[in-house]
């Protein structure tokens, strides 16, 4: 077997410091719809970093709000995006070099749909709207820290993407809160080269139809470190509110008359090298107690977490960054290229709906995976109607799959492994004197 090969490099063992050339900076307190560009912000328009501070506003119409073209960082406090215009960006990249830092928020939004959400229904209008986007025009050389709020609405929209033709180094790491909405979009989506590593210790959200909350098609050269929870639904109610929990009967037939009932995507898709592997941890403070723990809550059919080289194989290298035994700081749980210490789930949510966890096809695990925390999908079986003509529905509940052309060197569980069914029990016997039958 033929692997596209990286440079060997450790889980979160690359660090990066990127100092901007501009001894000074432009800072923007006031609101503005015109967008700004690093190459001519300063004085006289000579180049210059740029911060907008906590009374800045840029809301454009079209384009990006903030450009960097030249070697300056980027820094903001206040609130940046779009309002409802589509192809537009929060922070676009374009040929510069410099830290990127949001505390404060990227905001682009959009409507619902006229006459709202329906089952055939789009959940939002509009589409092409980016919080961050590196384009790719030149390699770029710095890193992408979200301590504050990115939040993207519409169709094949994201959070912070590497364009496909894009080469980074750098780290991008997430401690805030991120969301994407709408149908074909990615919270954090590398489909370039990016030499450095992908840490999350924020919260992310996703919603809608074939929506991921992580996406890497491109390769990692290094390693993605998960300390909190990502989740991923296709569900929403006509309202537009995205459905994580079972409902009562009532709420679920509404739903299937009134609302949007199509299956998200996997909420972490991996189909590129990752040289320094994927590990679910724990963060912890410093007197080591622990603040959160990493976790893919995915609910409808898609995987919880897919890694599919798509034909070609692909390589997931090992978590840990040592790998002597003999040194005292040596820990077996890292020795494998997929750890889990926190939680894995997959839910159905509705009645027959299939549950996947854990799928690999076309991709090799070196050392293999590695559970001690839990990984577990539910399905919901509605009964068989006695009157009904069509064929009985079903759910399989399924945690681990190995499918074609993936090697997992071993499978090593401590933790919680668990495929579990439930009747629908308040439909099954919701007439007491004809229940149907058992599925």
């Amino acid at each position: 077997m033929t692997f596209r090969q990286l440079a060997t490099s450790s889980a979160l063992g690359l660090v990066f410091s990127f100092a901007s050339s501009a001894l000074a900076q432009t800072e923007i307190t006031d609101t503005r719809t015109t967008g700004v560009a690093t190459s001519n912000v300063g004085t006289n328009g000579a180049a210059d970093d740029v911060k907008v501070t906590g009374t800045g506003v840029i809301t454009v119409e079209t384009g990006a709000a903030i450009t960097m073209d030249s070697d300056n960082s980027v820094t903001n406090e206040g609130t940046i995006g779009s309002n409802g215009s589509d192809d537009t960006t929060g922070i676009l990249v374009s040929g510069g070099n410099g830290d990127i830092t949001n505390t404060g928020s990227i905001t682009l939004t959009a409507n619902g749909p006229d006459g709202g959400i329906t089952p055939t229904s789009d959940i939002i209008t509009g589409s092409g709207r980016t919080g961050i986007l590196i384009s790719g025009a030149a390699p770029y050389a710095g890193n992408i820290v979200n301590d504050g709020n990115i939040a993207v609405r519409g169709a094949n929209s994201a959070a912070i993407r590497v364009a496909n033709n894009a080469n980074m180094t750098g780290d991008i790491t997430h401690n805030g809160t991120m969301t994407v909405f709408g149908p074909d979009s990615i919270a954090i989506d590398v489909a370039g080269q990016l030499n450095g590593n992908v840490k999350i210790d924020g919260t992310i959200g996703a919603t809608g139809e074939n929506t991921t909350a992580i996406r890497v098609a491109g390769d990692i050269n290094g390693g993605l470190q998960m300390n909190n929870v990502v989740s991923v639904s296709g569900y929403v109610d006509a309202t537009g509110t995205t459905i994580f929990n079972r409902l009562p009967l009532a709420r679920r037939r509404t739903m299937l008359e009134t609302a949007n009932l199509r299956q998200a995507g996997p909420a972490m898709h991996i189909s590129g090298n990752i040289t320094g592997g994927v590990h679910l941890g724990v963060k912890r403070d410093d007197n080591n107690r622990a603040i959160s723990t990493g976790g893919v809550n995915m609910i409808g059919s898609a995987p919880a977490v897919l890694i599919d080289g798509n034909g070609t194989p692909i390589a997931i290298g090992i978590v840990a960054q040592i790998t002597d035994p003999n040194d005292e700081n040596y820990d077996e749980e890292l020795q494998y290229a997929f750890v889990n210490q926190g939680t894995l789930v997959s839910d159905g949510l509705l009645n027959d709906i299939d549950a996947n966890t854990f799928e690999i096809r076309d991709a090799q695990l070196q050392g293999g995976l590695n559970n001690s925390g839990t990984m577990r999908a539910t399905v919901y079986r509605s009964g068989v109607d006695p009157d009904a003509t069509a064929p009985t529905p079903d759910a399989h509940a399924r945690v681990i799959i190995v499918g074609g052309g993936a090697i997992a060197e071993r499978i090593n569980n401590s933790g919680t492994i668990l495929a579990r069914g439930f009747e629908a029990a308040d439909e099954v016997y919701e007439d007491a004197d004809n229940p149907l039958a058992a599925n």
